[in-house]
């Protein structure tokens, strides 16, 4: 994740209990020591922790589950910074996806997804940031706007961008909902897309002085 600088992404889910494999699940995760809570209406909830295969580990994942009689919420977070995770019989970030996938029944699932950047200041916004906040509110008189939200054609997602800018960083954040088919999901490939796709139209690297000066060279 760090190649992309990416922060966070988060795929919410939300789906009929009948698409699930419910029993074979809850058998699973327990077998793997993995704590289920029961409330009295029989609503079950359970979080795992997913270390990263990779040595040194350089990101984790978060899965939280929540399954009613009816519907059930899944919530797959996967986070650019390493944790060390105590249960190790648990699968992979790499592989956790594609582990959950064997327990739906449905190739593809509706996902809300939300996906954060921070870029250093060999980077900059296309945006011009921050700018002057234009108001007769004497209160707001002298404030500075550091940020967008940006509405997307719809036609290709992702939907919303927020771009903000703060000291020497740009953060960027993207909502979109998606298709997601979890068996064969891969996260370097959707940062990928992503980063093709859109966040190279949000913020651009900065030039060095080197690249300047090559510039000029080359142009004599």
């Amino acid at each position: 994740m760090d190649d992309f600088q990416c922060d966070m992404l988060e795929m919410l889910f939300h789906f009929p209990l009948e698409e699930m494999d419910r029993d074979a699940f809850l058998a699973t995760i327990s077998e793997l020591g993995v704590d289920i809570n029961t409330d009295d209406a029989g609503n079950v909830r359970a979080a795992i922790f997913l270390g990263s295969r990779e040595q040194p580990p350089k990101q984790h994942a978060h899965l939280r589950v929540r399954l009613g009689k009816k519907k059930g919420t899944l919530e797959l977070i996967y986070f650019g910074i390493p944790i060390k995770v105590k249960n190790e019989k648990l699968p992979y970030v790499e592989d956790c996806a594609q582990w959950l996938g064997q327990f739906f029944k449905s190739d593809t699932m509706k996902a809300h997804t939300h996906v954060t950047y921070t870029f250093d200041k060999s980077f900059s916004p296309v945006i011009v940031l921050p700018f002057p906040l234009f108001t007769s509110e004497k209160t707001l008189a002298g404030s500075l706007v550091s940020g967008l939200s940006i509405l997307l054609p719809k036609e290709d997602p992702p939907e919303t961008a927020i771009i903000q800018t703060s000291g020497d960083e740009t953060h960027v954040s993207l909502g979109t909902t998606l298709e997601v088919n979890l068996k064969d999901f891969d996260l370097f490939a959707e940062l990928k897309r992503l980063s093709v796709s859109l966040i190279h139209s949000l913020v651009k690297k900065q030039e060095t002085d080197g690249e300047q000066g090559g510039a000029d060279e080359h142009g004599e």
